[in-house]
C-alpha cells in the first residue's frame, strides 16, 4: 500500500498536522513554500489495536485526511460528547485503566483524502473510509495515561494540548497519520 505517494497541494499558510504513530507525537505545521515551520507539537494517544484502515477495526487510519469539523466549541473542560453532542456532563480523569473511556471536551473529525485508502471502499470491497468509521483528534478521560496506546482509533491528546490545537487549526486543515 502506497499511501504517502500523492501529497495533496499545499499553499502558503497551509496548516498540516502530522500525526506520527512510531513516537505517539503530533506536530501541528504550517507551510511556507520552502518549508514548514512548527506551531505546536504534543503526545497523543493511538489506536489499543495495529493502524488500519479498514471499518470495524479499530485501528487508527494511516495515510493523508483532514479536518472536516470542529466540535465542541462552548463545551466546558472535561465535558462528554456523544453522537458529537455535549451530555451536559463533566467526567473526571480515570485513575485507572479499568474504567470506561470516554471522549471528552473537543473533537476534530477526520476525513480521508484517499480514495480506497482511507475515503470509500479498498480494492477489496471493504469500507475505508475514516469519517464513516468516526475517527477523531479529541480529548480523553484517560490523559494521565497518554502517550500509551488507548484508543480504538481516534488520536486522544491531553485537554491543554487539545485546546491549543483546536483554537489555532483551520477546517481545511490536512492530518498526515504516518506509521
Amino acid at each position: 500500500m502506497k499511501i504517502f505517494e500523492k501529497v495533496p497541494t499545499l499553499f502558503v499558510g497551509q496548516q498540516v498536522i502530522l500525526a506520527d504513530l512510531s513516537s505517539n507525537v503530533l506536530h501541528l505545521t504550517k507551510w511556507h513554500s520552502v518549508g514548514f515551520s512548527l506551531e505546536l507539537s504534543c503526545p497523543f494517544s493511538s489506536s489499543k489495536a495495529p493502524w488500519s484502515n479498514i471499518l470495524n477495526s479499530l485501528g487508527t487510519p494511516a495515510g493523508w485526511h483532514y479536518i472536516c469539523e470542529k466540535i465542541g466549541y462552548h463545551v466546558p473542560v472535561g465535558g462528554e460528547l456523544i453522537g458529537r453532542k455535549f451530555t451536559g456532563l463533566v467526567i473526571p480523569q480515570a485513575r485507572s485503566m479499568k474504567e470506561k473511556a470516554r471522549i471528552l471536551t473537543r473533537i476534530l473529525r477526520l476525513k480521508g483524502c484517499q480514495w480506497g485508502i482511507n475515503l470509500g471502499f479498498d480494492a477489496r470491497n471493504r469500507c475505508c473510509d475514516t469519517y464513516a468509521r468516526c475517527v477523531y483528534i479529541h480529548g480523553t478521560n484517560f490523559e494521565n495515561f497518554i502517550p500509551q496506546p488507548l484508543s480504538w482509533g481516534c488520536l486522544l491528546l491531553k485537554t491543554e494540548d487539545l485546546i491549543q490545537l483546536f483554537d489555532r487549526v483551520f477546517i481545511g486543515a490536512f492530518c498526515l497519520i504516518r506509521k
